[in-house]
């Protein structure tokens, strides 16, 4: 766990069976994660995201391997400290070989400050119940993300996991009846080959649609 640092530099390491989130960077700025291994038991690590980028900005992961139970890279917005939270922006994910019982490339469930300015590029997605999912739930804005040139092969596991086996799912809604309403927009998947056995979904809330969603040149093989 790392709160509130400056210049990180993750390089070379190898994480190996963690029962619980195996990085998290809180309000960081300024983070270079290179040629990191993380690897927790595909059944048995049930909260064992591999890196969550938590409320920070300008963080780069690259050339990476991580193989979890749970999200792989997830992107939250968390309060701490009595103090509200801050966005995510600026976030860069590139050239990584991921594979997860959930969620490969997640944004969310956490959403209570903004979500912007985020690549997904140049990634291979194998055995994961989901290859991407953005879930707004606590009144965020998540915008300006784009998803590209991936290859991606799902697996679909127990119900109980997140996912069902499908290349992405984009959800917007509201965690209690109270919750604020957030939004989902300017959302560009393009360049993507995927053999799946689930149905991809994008699903607004009645009071707000999803807005500007792009899908350009996908490949998408369901199987049985």
């Amino acid at each position: 766990i790392l709160n509130n640092c400056r210049h990180v530099h993750l390089r070379d390491i190898s994480i190996v069976h963690s029962p619980l989130w195996n990085v998290r960077l809180n309000d960081c700025d300024r983070v270079t994660v290179h040629g990191v291994y993380i690897y927790s038991d595909l059944e048995k690590g049930v909260n064992a995201d591999g890196i969550d980028i938590v409320s920070s900005r300008n963080v780069t992961i690259s050339d990476s391997i991580i193989e979890t139970a749970d999200d792989a890279i997830v992107l939250k917005a968390i309060a701490r400290d009595g103090e509200p939270a801050r966005p995510v922006e600026n976030v860069t994910v590139t050239n990584c070989v991921l594979t997860s019982s959930s969620t490969a490339l997640m944004i969310g469930t956490e959403t209570q400050a903004d979500i912007r300015h985020v690549l997904f590029n140049n990634c291979v997605i194998r055995n994961s119940n989901k290859g991407f999912g953005i879930n707004v739930q606590d009144g965020a804005v998540v915008s300006d993300v784009i998803v590209s040139n991936l290859t991606v092969e799902t697996a679909r596991r127990h119900w109980n996991w997140w996912g069902s086996a499908e290349l992405c799912k984009l959800v917007l809604k509201k965690r209690t009846p109270s919750s604020k309403l957030g939004a989902i927009r300017d959302i560009t998947l393009a360049n993507v080959t995927a053999r799946v056995r689930g149905t991809s979904t994008i699903v607004g809330h009645p009071e707000r649609p999803i807005e500007n969603v792009r899908l350009s040149n996908i490949n998408l093989t369901m199987l049985p």
